[in-house]
């Protein structure tokens, strides 16, 4: 239960709010204006769509036990990008890949909390993961930017991101390896 908690919900939103509360230091970091920054932003917008669109055709195609676990796949390019990229081209790569990190997971959640524990009870297991992403997206600033006044720098909050992105998709597909016919213990 709790793996699905951390992969579905957690940290989709820590990563993405927490790496745009610190727009000014990323975008300092990453060698561009804060308006070339800003004007990215309608790429980010785009591809969230885009990235909603496409991971909903795909939940119908294949189911979202399988999309879902995949859908913070953008997150470790993302920051892979703003790490390794140079300039505008960099971060422009960033918020295409931040935009579909950010709209996947809206399609893939709600179909994957039913097909993994049913919709009997829907409502109140969307109760539990609901504001454990909130609690997240409050958490990140704050842990984000102590890592920066302590000096810490883009590749390590770059590497955070980048290890729980992978480590929340790899404890996703052994937790639904491990329940091939699609329903959790106790869901009905």
């Amino acid at each position: 239960f709790w793996i699905g908690v951390i992969w579905l919900t957690m940290v989709p939103g820590f990563s993405v709010t927490g790496l745009l509360f610190h727009q000014i230091y990323l975008s300092e970091v990453a060698g561009v204006t804060l308006t070339t920054w800003a004007a990215n932003y309608v790429f980010y917008a785009a591809f969230a769509v885009i990235g909603t669109l496409v991971a909903g055709q795909l939940v119908d195609r294949y189911s979202a036990r399988r999309v879902a676990p995949h859908t913070l796949f953008p997150i470790t390019l993302a920051c892979l990008a703003l790490w390794l990229g140079d300039g505008p081209f960099g971060v422009l790569i960033f918020f295409i890949f931040f935009g579909l990190a950010s709209g996947m997971p809206h399609a893939a959640v709600s179909a994957a909390l039913a097909e993994l524990y049913g919709t009997r009870y829907l409502g109140e297991v969307k109760a539990v993961f609901m504001p454990l992403g909130v609690f997240s997206s409050a958490l990140s600033p704050m842990l984000m930017g102590l890592l920066i006044d302590l000096g810490f720098g883009m590749a390590t909050l770059m590497g955070l991101n980048i290890a729980l992105a992978v480590l929340s998709q790899i404890a996703a597909m052994r937790m639904l390896k491990a329940n091939p016919a699609g329903r959790l213990a106790g869901a009905a």
